[in-house]
């Protein structure tokens, strides 16, 4: 990935314009690891037009469906900064 965006892209964007590189990480491997490791993430290079001048960062966000929430938000989050699994009650009264 270093080697691609030394030789091709700083030369289009500019190197004083890369801003991130995001690496996007996926849920599960899919089925590449019968035969490697598993592939798991992607990577995203970010460019800036003038990275002086440009405000294009707008964080993302969206809405969790009722699937995810109840599969893998199981933890609280105390006030001592810690954090317990919830119980079955809490998750019937935690309904997001």
């Amino acid at each position: 990935m270093h080697i691609f965006r030394v030789h091709i892209l700083d030369r289009i964007f500019g190197d004083k314009n890369f801003r991130n590189m995001i690496t996007w990480k996926r849920a599960d491997a899919h089925s590449d690891a019968k035969i490697q490791f598993p592939v798991v993430s992607d990577y995203i290079l970010f460019y800036a037009k003038d990275f002086n001048t440009s405000q294009c960062f707008n964080p993302q966000y969206g809405p969790h469906s009722e699937k995810l929430l109840k599969e893998w938000y199981l933890y609280l989050d105390l006030s001592d900064s810690t954090s317990e699994k919830m119980s079955k009650e809490e998750k019937k009264f935690n309904k997001t």
